[in-house]
């Protein structure tokens, strides 16, 4: 088991991924602001999932964030985390552009929406139509956050 000390280090770093994130949409640095978005949502919720669980477990899961939050989900039986389904989906498609291969052969265009609820979702196409959408909502972060509170 992972002790309490790694579990509050996987919020402290997706804290730092989520604030960074933020920053490189301001910037705006895109794709890296979606990366850095994927990487703190997926901090956030390997610090949930690591209460009870093993390292090898957590490291199985690698940087999948749907693998992740299908993981997440049952942690919470009674709250409604579906409406964070498409979110999640859509900024687990930045870890496969985080190579400019595949972005100089491909294309891609990137927009950043500010506004909305959480777990507004607007649908694009990443590859046909090259574009992808970093929905920046802060509570889907303060919800894997608080999962942690709950959890210690």
């Amino acid at each position: 088991m992972l002790t309490a000390r790694i579990t509050e280090k996987y919020f402290s770093h997706g804290l730092a991924y989520y604030i960074s994130a933020r920053y490189a949409a301001f910037a705006p640095f895109s794709p890296v602001c979606g990366l850095l978005a994927h990487y703190a949502i997926e901090m956030f919720i390997k610090g949930r999932l690591s209460v009870g669980r093993s390292e090898s477990e957590l490291r199985k899961i690698s940087h999948d964030l749907i693998t992740a939050w299908m993981a997440f989900k049952p942690e919470y039986p009674t709250e409604n985390l579906s409406r964070f389904d498409a979110v999640i989906e859509e900024i687990h498609r930045f870890w496969d552009i985080r190579y400019p291969e595949r972005l100089v052969i491909k294309g891609m265009e990137c927009s950043i929406d500010w506004s909305g609820v959480a777990g507004d979702h607007r649908p694009v196409t990443l590859y046909r139509d090259p574009s992808i959408a970093v929905p920046v909502h802060d509570s889907i972060h303060v919800t894997a956050a608080n999962s942690y509170y709950a959890a210690v």
